[in-house]
């Protein structure tokens, strides 16, 4: 089920629109495709659905909010910030690896945190335009696009 709107996702980016500025509706969609793919890649759970879209919001911020290519540590910052805010500093580790390991080339392998490969996959699919898939069948990369 492609999900168009998720008021999570909707809630966290709209605070940081003026910082992504023109960039805000291309970011927006990079974030709810790449949600898609790793829901398509794992049967997550609520709670690992809430911890996918946190990271997915964040996952490039950095790029607007610090001009920077060098985006990593700034998105980390910023998803610790929200996590702690939102009393959901359990979740941090987890989700400081999903950013930190996205651009990874070869898997991500620890098994105390299967949702980092989810992820890296996930990005990897919408990055690569479907490209690579993994488990994700072409029609459904097709129809999220």
């Amino acid at each position: 089920m492609i999900e168009e709107k998720i008021p999570l996702v909707e809630e966290i980016l709209e605070n940081w629109k003026p910082a992504i500025g023109e960039s805000f509706e291309g970011y927006k969609n990079h974030v709810y495709r790449m949600i898609h793919f790793c829901f398509a890649i794992r049967d997550c759970s609520k709670e690992e659905k809430q911890k996918v879209i946190i990271a997915a919001c964040f996952h490039d911020l950095g790029l607007f909010t610090d001009k920077t290519v060098d985006y990593l540590p700034p998105s980390i910052v910023l998803a610790k910030k929200y996590l702690q805010e939102n009393g959901l500093t359990g979740w941090t580790d987890e989700i400081e690896l999903m950013i930190d390991m996205h651009h990874k080339i070869t898997a991500y392998t620890d098994s105390r945190y299967p949702l980092v490969e989810v992820f890296r996959q996930g990005d990897l699919v919408d990055f690569s335009l479907g490209l690579v898939k993994f488990t994700v069948s072409s029609n459904y990369v097709d129809l999220v696009k």
